[in-house]
């Protein structure tokens, strides 16, 4: 039930980029890629057709310059697909923004599910907004983040 998340990873578990991909699927690949050039500010590497081995065409995003500079967000539009059933729980995924208020603002207020403030176990300048197909995206606040790694 839900999303089927690969994830690809280095076999040295020490590399900067041990996760090479996440895989979203989506109902409207068009929509979904507009969503994350123009309101997350990521790039459009390629799209690519995944015939003949899935009735599938896959669009690759990220915030690198290229494929190999960061962490690949592959949305997969799978030919017929009109719902996506996230299950109970849902699915999201967690970026860093260095303004959490701006983010919020550039995806749009109508978006947001959990208004900018603290959410227990994740931070105190945090913002959950709906993302297209179902997924959550929580915006968290890059600096508090990195703090807390270290």
């Amino acid at each position: 039930n839900g999303y089927t998340i690969e994830l690809h990873e280095t076999a040295d578990l020490k590399s900067e980029r041990a996760i090479k991909s996440l895989v979203y699927s989506v109902t409207d690949l068009e929509e979904a890629v507009e969503f994350y050039t123009d309101k997350m500010g990521m790039t459009l590497h390629r799209k690519r057709s995944l015939l003949p081995l899935e009735p599938a065409i896959a669009a690759f995003l990220s915030y690198g310059d290229s494929e190999e500079a960061g962490t690949l967000l592959e949305l997969r539009y799978n030919f017929g697909m009109k719902k996506i059933d996230v299950g109970p729980y849902g699915c999201q995924v967690a970026i860093a923004s260095s303004d959490v208020a701006k983010a919020v603002d550039m995806v749009g207020k109508d978006q947001v599910v959990l208004e900018q403030g603290e959410q227990e176990g994740v931070g105190s300048d945090v913002a959950t907004v709906d993302g297209p197909s179902g997924l959550h995206l929580i915006l968290i606040d890059e600096l508090e983040h990195t703090m807390a790694c270290l």
